[in-house]
């Protein structure tokens, strides 16, 4: 059956008829066949895909995907449609409209007629469903699946089963490829993007000054921009950086029980040379299966701050010094962010499921954790398998 009215004859002629009948409605609501569409471009004239804007956009808070006032247009094949949520296929990957409820009639009239398999098009503002903190503190967890978008906080208690549909799509090129670099990538992406360059997993060398940024106009938005220093406890005691929209983003995807802002720098460079001389007296990474085992000992993060400030103020001065007062700004304000995350139990042993390995993952869901599932059977990073095609099963 279609979606809409009395299905088409299985005839060609009865076919033909109806598809006919269905253009000229759609031509009575203003929507021309032939038509001159174009998809959105950047300025250099690089045409927006869908997997172009989940590389970029990706990690983006819906607040600041907003404040960016991005709009997009793309066509692709109508695969899904759940009320005003509209899943379109295209030749990179699949994105999600969604019909804004102050629609015009006329257009919600349009998009009533449309069917499963129509090509269409659409034009939007990104958003982005992420983790969120409750008004008590509890992390709410959805987890994105194609087309779908599954609420996990649910089904703690319950057996769930992912399985791995033995493909993977570079999530900036959307080619086909048998292995994932950087959580994502082909390799000819991996070896090219500034994204997935050194670094940035290192942003005290950074290499733009000196002309050799792989994609300096990637750079210009998303390294030279202000980023914030903060320390966390995730772990113990941490530092780290993050773009300046990405807060509690980072935190969220960290684990972090709590966190508080050090500094705001004007480059990500700058951020990492913060970086740099704060991990002298603390961590930078989280230890992962310490994360999983339980939360973390109680640190007075707001004193931490304190200390750091006293114990480094002659390098962090240095920097001032050498790169402006507003270039690297101090951060005194009280506010102390916290979470806590929905787990029910924590494992006595973490064992680490290996999804490409096993093919399927399963067992009874008993929290959730920065990028982690914890199971019954052991503990999954969810993170580390994007890209992959994934079958999601609940009892």
């Amino acid at each position: 059956m279609t979606e809409h009215g009395k299905a088409p004859g299985s005839s060609e002629a009865e076919q033909m008829a109806w598809r006919r009948g269905k253009l000229e409605g759609l031509r009575s609501h203003g929507w021309d066949f032939p038509n001159d569409f174009k998809r959105s471009c950047d300025a250099d004239g690089t045409e927006h895909t869908a997997a172009l804007l989940q590389a970029r956009y990706g990690d983006w808070e819906k607040a600041a995907l907003e404040a960016e006032g991005l709009r997009v247009t793309l066509a692709g094949r109508l695969m899904n449609r759940r009320g005003p949520f509209l899943v379109l296929q295209e030749g990179s990957g699949t994105m999600q409209f969604y019909l804004a409820k102050g629609a015009e009639d006329g257009l919600r009239d349009t998009v009533a007629q449309w069917d499963i398999g129509d090509i269409v098009a659409g034009t939007g503002t990104l958003e982005k469903l992420r983790a969120t903190v409750g008004d008590d503190g509890t992390v709410a967890y959805r987890l994105p699946l194609g087309e779908a978008e599954i609420a996990l906080n649910p089904l703690l208690g319950q057996r769930i089963q992912l399985r791995f549909e033995d493909a993977i799509y570079c999530t900036a090129c959307g080619r086909k490829t048998n292995k994932s670099f950087n959580q994502g990538y082909c390799y000819p992406c991996f070896q090219k993007l500034a994204a997935c360059d050194s670094c940035i997993v290192s942003p005290e060398k950074c290499h733009f000054a000196a002309g050799t940024c792989r994609e300096p106009s990637w750079a210009e938005q998303f390294c030279m921009t202000d980023h914030w220093v903060y320390l966390a406890n995730s772990t113990g005691l941490k530092v780290g950086i993050t773009r300046g929209n990405q807060v509690p983003t980072r935190w969220l995807d960290q684990g972090a029980s709590a966190a508080v802002l050090f500094a705001r720098t004007s480059t990500r460079h700058l951020a990492g040379l913060v970086e740099v001389i704060l991990k002298a007296h603390a961590a930078d990474r989280t230890q992962w299966q310490r994360l999983l085992k339980g939360p973390p000992e109680p640190v007075d993060l707001l004193s931490a701050r304190e200390r750091l400030w006293e114990t480094c103020a002659d390098a962090l001065t240095g920097l001032q010094q050498d790169h402006g007062l507003q270039a690297v700004q101090r951060v005194t304000g009280p506010e102390l962010w916290q979470a806590a995350y929905p787990v029910t139990a924590y494992p006595a042993k973490v064992k680490a499921l290996a999804l490409e390995k096993l093919g399927t993952v399963e067992g009874t869901l008993e929290g959730i954790k920065g990028q982690y599932l914890l199971l019954t059977s052991g503990v999954i990073n969810i993170r580390k398998y994007t890209a992959h095609q994934v079958a999601f099963f609940t009892s």
